[in-house]
């Protein structure tokens, strides 16, 4: 009976009794997706893909520039006699490059002059370089390697053109090839080593053109002698690039003739001859050479100039005179500006009115002169109210 009473007591204590507390465990907060009310938008407006384009100038001559073109011959040592029209010793002619130089004169190919392409650097003064009577050794060889002997006039130009890249580089060469051999005497490979000299000249912007196969004076030559002067030469030539396997540079030969002696012939017959005459490749004549000297001297006009004659280029035989002369008068010549013409589209590099209208926009905001502008293979005479092509060639 007490058992059971204990047993209801302990039941009944236990019912009575808080329950336990019991702890939750915590749950992470889950990432929800936060909603974008769907409201209509306006569309953005597509922008326009710019063009490909290239920024430009242009050399600008305010006044017609003319030049003189300078007639080298062959060189000599130091020790040799004082320099003269035919021979300039190499001590001279390193001089004459420095004073020419620093006198403010540029060099201009006779080819880029004849088609009007006169690009020279900013403030720099026109200038073009011929030589007569090659191939001798004191004017080029190449050594075992295929560079160029610093010791003969063109070798000692090119050495002065890479410490001076703004003088530039390029000669006219005016060629008697069956007059001399080369390099020396009879020596059996002397048409290789010859052929090697020339291809290095044609790749190095010094073109090779006819003063004639042995010299001749025009004045008392037949017209079928004259003939055969000019057609052999050039014969002659092409074989030369064809022992060199050169045949690719027949393409670039233009058909300029340089005067022996700077002289025509008498006879009209004779004279007629010589302005009919066409390379083996059909070219006609582009351009006959005289030669005078300093104190007779002549300019070349611009190829645009009403004085211009193609067929009577002045050149002046180059002697110790000549250079002081030049040097003393840079006044005379003009001087390249260089106007900004800023961006143009790519595909409108090549459309020359384009090129016309972009000049006369821009050139006033610029401030640059009016004048003529060298632009890329073009050639335009701008003026106030306007602006017109001259002439275009191709590279």
């Amino acid at each position: 009976m007490r058992k059971i009473f204990f047993f209801l007591i302990m039941i009944l204590l236990v019912s009575c009794s808080p329950e336990p507390e019991v702890l939750e465990t915590p749950v992470p907060p889950t990432a929800t997706a936060t909603r974008i009310p769907n409201t209509p938008t306006s569309t953005p407006t597509p922008t326009a893909t710019p063009l490909p384009s290239t920024s430009i100038s242009a050399t600008v001559w305010e006044n017609d520039p003319f030049a003189v073109v300078l007639a080298y011959h062959q060189f000599a040592e130091n020790h040799s006699p004082a320099s003269s029209s035919v021979k300039m010793r190499f001590e001279d002619f390193g001089n004459q490059l420095q004073a020419l130089f620093d006198s403010g004169y540029s060099l201009v190919s006779l080819e880029d002059w004849m088609k009007g392409n006169i690009v020279i650097p900013e403030g720099r003064r026109p200038l073009i370089f011929s030589m007569d009577d090659l191939f001798f050794r004191n004017q080029i060889l190449l050594d075992d390697n295929g560079d160029i002997d610093p010791n003969t006039g063109i070798g000692m130009h090119w050495e002065f053109y890479q410490e001076h890249p703004d003088f530039g580089f390029s000669w006219a060469l005016f060629t008697n090839l069956g007059d001399k051999f080369y390099p020396v005497g009879d020596d059996p490979n002397w048409r290789e080593v010859l052929a090697e000299a020339i291809v290095w000249c044609l790749e190095h912007g010094a073109m090779v053109y006819n003063h004639t196969y042995q010299h001749p004076d025009f004045r008392i030559s037949t017209p079928k002698y004259i003939q055969y002067q000019l057609e052999e030469n050039d014969i002659f030539l092409r074989e030369l690039l064809g022992i060199a396997g050169r045949e690719d540079l027949i393409h670039d030969l233009k058909n300029i003739i340089g005067l022996p002696f700077g002289e025509r012939p008498d006879e009209y017959a004779g004279l007629q001859t010589l302005l009919d005459y066409t390379t083996p490749e059909g070219v006609p004549v582009q351009g006959i050479m005289e030669i005078d000297y300093i104190f007779r001297v002549k300019y070349l006009p611009p190829m645009y100039h009403e004085e211009y004659d193609a067929m009577a280029m002045p050149r002046v035989s180059t002697n110790l005179a000549a250079v002081d002369w030049l040097v003393e008068n840079t006044a005379e010549f003009e001087q390249a500006q260089v106007c900004d013409l800023g961006e143009v589209p790519d595909i409108y590099l090549d459309d020359v009115e384009y090129l016309a209208e972009h000049i006369s926009f821009t050139y006033t905001q610029n401030d640059c002169p009016t004048g003529v502008y060298v632009v890329r293979n073009y050639l335009f005479s701008v003026s106030e109210n306007l602006v017109e092509l001259i002439t275009s060639w191709q590279e």
